[in-house]
This record gives C-alpha cells, sequence and structure tokens, in this order.
C-alpha cells in the first residue's frame, strides 16, 4: 500500500490552506517532537513526525497559547489495526499543527477561528494497545490518568468496544474515526463513545439497495479462505437474503492456492445475476480479476473496498479491473476530500491517502467545535455538545455530505457517506447509475 499516487490521483487544490500546509509544515513537525515509538507512550504538541513514516519538514508555526487542550491517542504500532491506525496518527499530527496554526481546512465555517482549540494549543498523547482488547482497558486508562481531555481510538473495533467503558467511566468522551462495528455506539456502555465512519450495517443496507435498483435476484460470491473475510461474506449474504435474494454460490479459494480457475467456473456454471468479490490481498483481487478476464466471466462484479483502499492492485490487475464496482466512501469530486489529500501528500508525499485519514480529520475539527460549544473541558458538557452537532461538513462520502449526531444516534454518518465508484482504465470512478439513498 505504500504507494505515491494517492486514490483517486486527487486534484491537488492550491488553497491558502495548501499553500501554508506545502511551504511551511515542518517547524511544528520538527520542533514538537514524536511518539515515542520505544514504548508505550508518547506526546507531541500539535505536529510531529511518527515511526510510522518520514515526513517532509514543513508545518506553520503556532498562534495559540496558554494551557493545551489534551486529546489523547489509543494507536496500534503492532497489532492488527496497526496499518491505518498509524496512518490516522500521522494526519491528527497534521491536522493538530495546522489547528494550532489557525487552518481549519473544509471546517472553517463550522468552528471559531481562534488557533487550536478556543485559542489553546492542542497537546496530543499517545498509548499503544498493540490492537489487543485486554490492553486497549489499560492505555485508555492511562490516558485519563494523563490528563486527556477527549480520548481518539484508533485501533480495531474490538478493542475500541473496551475502551468505551473506560470512557464511560471516566466521562471522557471519546470518538472512534475509523471502526465501523455497529454495536460501538449501542449500549451498554455507550454514553461517551462516538463513531464517524459508517457502520457495517449502513454499507450493507446501501449494497443491498444498490443490488435491487439493478434488478439483481441471484448473487455468487468469491473469497479467499480467511476468517475474517467469511465473516464479512456472511453480514452480505445475510442482508441479501433478507432482501429477497438468493445465494446460488459461495466459491472459497484454499490458502496458498495460485489457481482459481476451478472456481471461476463453477462461478460461472452457477450463473449468477452478480458476483461479490471478498478478496483482500493485492495478489489474490488481482489474481480474480485477470483470471475472470482470461476465462471470459461477463457476470457483472462487485469487490469489497479493499479493492479502493489498495491502489498497488489497480497497477497488478491494470484494465482487467474495468467495470469493476465497489461500494466505498469516496468521492472523487469532493472539494473536502482534496483539502484532506493535499494537506496530508504535504507531510507525507510517499504515502497513501485512505479515507481513514478524512474521517481522522473530521474527528479532530469536531471535538474543537465541541468543546468550544462547551466552553469547557468538562466531559459530559463535552459529550452533550457532541451529541447536538448537525449539519458539519465532512472530508469523506459524496460532495456536500455532512455529519449529524443526536443523544440517541452516536454516530454521525448517513447513506450520503456511501459512494460507488466504478473501475474505468484500472482507476476508479464516481458510478454515474446509481448512489445509495438518492
Amino acid at each position: 500500500m505504500g504507494l505515491a499516487e494517492p486514490p483517486w490521483r486527487l486534484r491537488h487544490v492550491r488553497t491558502v490552506l495548501v499553500v501554508v500546509a506545502t511551504c511551511l509544515v515542518a517547524v511544528a513537525l520538527a520542533a514538537c517532537g514524536s511518539s515515542d515509538k520505544g514504548g508505550d507512550s508518547g506526546t507531541t504538541a500539535g505536529g510531529g513526525s511518527t515511526g510510522a513514516g518520514s515526513s517532509i519538514d514543513t508545518a506553520p508555526p503556532s498562534r495559540a497559547s496558554g494551557d493545551p487542550i489534551k486529546i489523547g491517542i489509543v494507536e496500534d504500532r503492532s497489532g492488527p489495526a496497526a496499518a491505518y491506525s498509524q496512518l490516522e496518527v500521522d494526519m491528527g499530527k497534521l491536522v493538530a499543527a495546522q489547528m494550532d496554526a489557525g487552518n481549519f481546512l473544509y471546517a472553517a465555517d463550522a468552528v471559531s477561528d481562534k488557533p487550536g482549540i478556543d485559542g489553546r494549543p492542542v497537546e496530543l498523547l499517545y498509548e499503544d494497545d498493540q490492537g489487543n482488547p485486554n490492553l486497549t482497558v489499560l492505555r485508555t486508562q492511562k490516558l485519563v490518568d494523563r490528563g486527556a481531555d477527549a480520548i481518539i481510538l484508533t485501533t480495531q473495533s474490538a478493542a475500541t468496544l473496551q475502551g468505551r467503558v473506560v470512557c464511560e467511566k471516566a466521562r471522557v468522551p471519546c470518538i472512534s474515526p475509523a471502526n465501523s462495528n455497529s454495536t460501538i455506539t449501542e449500549e451498554p456502555n455507550n454514553d461517551y463513545i462516538f463513531t464517524v465512519a459508517p457502520p457495517i450495517t449502513m454499507l450493507s443496507e446501501g449494497l443491498t439497495e444498490a443490488f435491487k435498483a439493478q434488478g439483481y435476484k441471484t448473487v455468487g460470491f468469491h473469497l479467499a479462505d480467511d476468517p475474517s473475510q467469511q465473516a464479512l461474506t456472511d453480514l452480505w449474504a445475510d442482508g441479501f437474503e433478507r432482501a429477497g435474494m438468493e445465494i446460488v454460490a459461495r466459491e472459497v479459494l484454499p490458502a496458498g492456492a495460485t489457481d482459481n480457475t476451478s472456481q471461476l467456473l463453477r462461478l460461472q456454471k452457477a450463473d449468477p445475476d452478480v458476483i461479490m468479490e471478498m478478496s483482500a490481498p493485492p495478489s489474490a483481487i488481482t489474481q480474480f480479476y485477470q483470471s475472470r478476464q482470461r476465462v471470459g466471466l461477463d457476470t457483472p462484479v462487485w469487490s469489497s473496498n479493499a479493492l479502493t483502499a489498495q491502489p498497488a492492485t489497480w497497477k497488478l490487475a491494470g484494465s482487467a479491473l474495468d467495470g469493476a464496482l465497489v461500494m466505498d466512501s469516496y468521492d472523487p469530486d469532493n472539494p473536502h476530500t482534496q483539502q484532506a489529500a493535499d494537506l496530508y501528500h504535504a507531510g507525507f508525499p510517499d504515502k497513501p491517502f485512505l479515507n481513514t485519514l478524512s474521517q481522522m480529520t473530521d474527528t479532530m475539527l469536531l471535538l474543537k467545535a465541541a468543546i468550544e460549544q462547551a466552553g469547557s473541558t468538562d466531559g459530559t458538557a463535552v459529550r452533550d455538545a457532541l451529541a447536538g452537532i448537525r449539519g458539519f461538513p465532512s472530508g469523506y462520502g459524496r460532495a456536500g455530505y455532512t455529519l449529524a449526531f443526536s443523544p440517541e444516534n452516536h454516530n454521525g454518518a448517513s447513506k450520503q457517506a456511501l459512494a460507488i465508484v466504478e473501475f474505468k482504465d484500472a482507476e476508479p470512478h464516481l458510478w454515474d447509475k446509481f448512489q445509495p439513498g438518492s
């Protein structure tokens, strides 16, 4: 996944913000230190380079002053969520540096113009849970003990489910930018936890809606012999069957197999209206699409968003991807996404830009809005302010999409966050035939 070229080849809109980001990013990145990758804890103020990858020396000087607002981050440096967790850590530091300089990207009209949060600098605190739910409780509590005014959980969903218990007990507002497990914001222990990404149930509903709109009545699956892929397949299959569709094939590629021709021929014989391709590794996705092209399987194919998340696959599979469809949270024409991508690549030009980075950006900006609206860092007041945010501009989803929370629903997403893309010339483009909720 380590490509310089971001998904969508996002247009680099050179706004004043981006000029500041590109010309000045390192004063903060160099001066503010880095999270301590050698141990469990770390601290940065505003910006900072991380052990996850090198950044260029470019961050604007801080205009904020006074006692810092402390935002804790539960990160995963070596466990199952490490890949996206460390990208989110990178983005959090870049956004914090911009906030301290008085730059608020696409949320400039939704927050005050005071630098940092209410004029005070942002201090980021770090604790590594290794993606281990048992450690998450300890690390979240340690952030509370270190004085965190709010906590961001960039770890896996199972770990966040444990960490939220500490948030509830300590009455500290906590947010997960990228977790999609629907139960995170459900009872019990859900009073102080919020999520930004669309929950998996919403993705399932959107995909089912799209399939019904296309008149699909029968579905075939192709997946690798992997527990996570099998679990996701079960979820999609359940949604399709409840919507009246029939699962006519479920072809599993054994671990270590290098030829899936027999699986594709059986899919062809089953003759479904549509095929769901569930593979995750770039090599497995590439193998499917190239084999499909070779055997002449012309059934419509939809992939999981593992395809859009890994630009390396696009180059590997090439024209064999053309026509593939994916339900994701990216709109290539969303100017907010472009702003977030420009900022990220100003700091990390050799890394891929994924939608989790837009969600991390949203999270940082939401905390600024909530703390300022609360008028203090009191946990309950900030929680209530978060629960009252409506129409907040977002860096992901379709153009014009906004986040909205309520006391009853601590997930800010709506179906406008979902975007179906089609691959043409081995690149994704917003599909012009149908979009969920439209």
